[in-house]
């Protein structure tokens, strides 16, 4: 299994090394905050190291890095603060609240460290992070998950509307999340290095985006509806990536994919690794994934391995 041994090794010897990106300058799909976001690109950047969640809620804002000093922070311990400024604001959901990070510019959040630094919330119906209206945002070096332990949740970890360059490197987001990553209008998303583990509904879901790259990340025991969901989509790529014991729902009715892909051109894997997984089809459309060098093992498709043929 030479893709599964170059994905392990890579991974297990530097997911907790940081990687330079490079970042393209691209105007904000959103015309309201267009004159907002060009002010704040004139602003000279700096780096904060935080160690509280307040320390970390006051240093949001457009060409700033933050540092995240410290095991963990626990974003829902100031969600009932009734804390906001022009650049986040706690937004209600069912049960809690979810961080909105919104209308900001050349953002990093970086875990110090040699592991990632835990980032959680308490609602099990909101998202860990939620951006929008951003452009050139990046997360690296961090653990993001509503908990300990995998149970029902209706909320993801990252939550991404509306943003051009979204950077996430040497990142884990897991479950009780419904997905590890939700992305809406967004172009230019990059993710390496990375972890998406034991959510709760899906790996992903990506709707109406464009260059969207996974490289060097690995995607397992995550369930149980359709896991990879691209839908009005181009060029998304899966490259030296592993899937695998991720699993849906299976009965007489289910009609669950792997990969679920509609009106969607450009979409790749290359070098990855596929094994044991349980679906009922590795993915609903022969004609919509172009696959090259991908190894195909020990799964269980119950029904086929295309919904069309």
């Amino acid at each position: 299994m030479k893709v599964q041994h170059s994905i392990k090794f890579f991974l297990l010897a530097f997911s907790f090394l940081f990687a330079s990106q490079s970042m393209a300058q691209v105007a904000p799909k959103v015309e309201k905050t267009k004159d907002v976001l060009i002010a704040q690109t004139n602003e000279k950047p700096k780096t904060i190291t935080v160690t509280t969640v307040q320390q970390f809620l006051d240093a949001i804002g457009s060409n700033t890095t933050i540092q995240l000093k410290g095991h963990s922070f626990h974003i829902s311990d100031l969600a009932n603060s009734g804390k906001s400024s022009e650049n986040y604001n706690f937004r209600e959901v069912y049960d809690g609240y979810e961080l909105l990070i919104h209308d900001v510019k050349n953002l990093k959040i970086v875990g110090l460290g040699d592991t990632p630094v835990r980032l959680y919330a308490k609602p099990e119906y909101g998202n860990v992070l939620a951006f929008e209206r951003c452009n050139t945002i990046t997360i690296e070096n961090v653990d993001a998950g509503h908990g300990a332990s995998k149970g029902s949740c209706t909320g993801g970890v990252f939550h991404i509307q509306d943003v051009d360059n979204f950077f996430i490197n040497n990142t884990i987001m897991y479950g009780s999340g419904i997905e590890g990553i939700t992305a809406i209008n967004v172009m230019n998303l990059v993710c390496t290095n990375s972890f998406i583990r034991s959510c709760t509904y899906s790996i992903m879901t990506l709707t109406g985006s464009g260059n969207v790259r996974f490289e060097n990340c690995v995607f397992e025991d995550n369930g149980v509806y359709d896991l990879v969901n691209i839908d009005v989509c181009e060029n998304v790529s899966f490259k030296d990536c592993s899937f695998e014991k991720n699993r849906t729902e299976a009965s007489d009715y289910s009609d669950y994919s792997l990969f679920k892909v509609t009106k969607s051109n450009k979409i790749v894997l290359e070098n990855c690794f596929v094994e044991s997984n349980a679906a009922d089809y590795f993915c609903n459309d022969a004609n919509a994934l172009t696959l090259k060098n991908v190894e195909i093992n020990h799964n269980d498709f119950t029904k086929k391995k295309f919904k069309n043929e």
